[in-house]
């Protein structure tokens, strides 16, 4: 094989295109933080539905308002997804650990809930929705770091 080596000045294109493709790459990152947001916003709204009708052993008219807000949310991910074109490494690994720190902050905010009685039949039922806000941290959190990245 015989092959040449770049011209400084084609080294330096090369370097300077590399770089642009690095930055539109990292801002199409940020996209993720979009997706954690309306994950974000169903959970709690969702929590909040349903807090407000348990006191009235559920309604199924806030059932059917509560699956059409998941269905609404999962439509707005699929096509927030969509609109990643190209993400990187970094980006992903970002975005798998705030989806597994929510999942376990998530536990340990029900358990917690649990355990103590703070979710018992004699508390208000605002206490879900209070402990469903607490337990969606870390998924604002990371939309925050995403959106600073």
């Amino acid at each position: 094989m015989n092959e040449m080596a770049p011209t400084p000045d084609e080294a330096r294109a090369a370097l300077a295109k590399a770089n642009s493709q690095r930055a539109l790459v990292r801002k199409a990152d940020r996209e993720f933080r979009w997706i954690l947001i309306v994950v974000a916003a169903v959970y709690v709204v969702v929590a909040g539905l349903l807090s407000i009708t348990f006191p009235r052993r559920g309604s199924p008219l806030a059932g059917t308002v509560a699956l059409l807000v998941v269905a609404g949310g999962l439509a707005a991910v699929v096509v927030l997804g969509r609109r990643v074109r190209a993400y990187s490494t970094g980006g992903i690994v970002w975005y798998v650990v705030a989806i597994a720190t929510f999942l376990l902050w998530n536990l340990a905010v029900t358990g917690v809930s649990l355990g103590s009685g703070w979710w018992s039949p004699k508390q208000p039922s605002y206490h879900f929705a209070i402990s469903e806000a607490v337990g969606a941290i870390p998924l604002v959190v990371a939309a925050w770091l995403f959106g600073r990245r």
